[in-house]
């Protein structure tokens, strides 16, 4: 059943998942991923990754978008794991708090992405 209550955009994108904290597998800490992310809204977002994350690892997501370019750094937590043939999708929500990058990324994002990608799920 889909969770999700927020509009999303369905769209791929470049992303690094930097590693900051994970207790089930201390060894990808500090790791550098170059990810997909396959959708996102101004909380979260969905990522193709070759490496394993178990649920509840702390991450930094560096993504570049919008019009003009700009680039953000976002942390979240890994909610969610699905494996499909020796990929990894992950679900992450960002996390609140005092992040300004998170507070511009919220602020811009409908205005920034055209609603021809914006879809709602139920």
């Amino acid at each position: 059943m889909e969770k999700r209550i927020e509009d999303r955009i369905n769209r791929t994108v470049a992303i690094f998942v930097h590693v900051h904290e994970c207790d089930e597998r201390p060894e990808v800490v500090d790791a550098s991923i170059p990810c997909e992310a396959t959708d996102f809204s101004p909380h979260g977002l969905r990522s193709r990754t070759n490496l394993a994350l178990p649920i509840g690892t702390g991450i930094s997501i560096t993504i570049g978008i919008s019009n003009p370019f700009t680039m953000y750094v976002l942390k979240g937590v890994v909610r969610w794991v699905e494996d499909r043939n020796g990929e990894h999708i992950i679900g992450v929500n960002f996390e609140e708090g005092r992040d300004e990058h998170l507070y511009k990324w919220i602020d811009g994002f409908e205005r920034n992405f055209d609603h021809q990608y914006l879809y709602k799920v139920a």
